[in-house]
């Protein structure tokens, strides 16, 4: 997963950016050993990955889309099976 960080270094100077953990705590770490005091790590939301049925990575970014999409057919009057089938 990647996380993203605001921290400051040794020279007090404030740093930001992505970092590809395993877990926040694998986050943490990583920042402490690169001299960085982190005083904000939080998971990427749009480069994350939810796993659906049968392992597939679904991107959040895409199935934020998705769903605003649905939404927006299903509000228009159109039938969800017929939704689902146009998107």
């Amino acid at each position: 997963m990647k996380y993203r960080y605001k921290g400051v270094t040794r020279r007090k100077e404030t740093v930001s950016g992505v970092l590809e953990a395993t877990n926040i705590h694998d986050a943490k770490r990583r920042l402490k050993d690169m001299e960085i005091r982190a005083y904000e790590v939080s998971q990427d939301p749009f480069t994350s990955k939810l796993v659906l049925l049968e392992g597939a990575a679904v991107n959040l970014k895409g199935l934020i889309i998705f769903t605003r999409q649905l939404s927006s057919l299903i509000n228009s009057g159109v039938t969800i099976v017929m939704a689902l089938q146009i998107l």
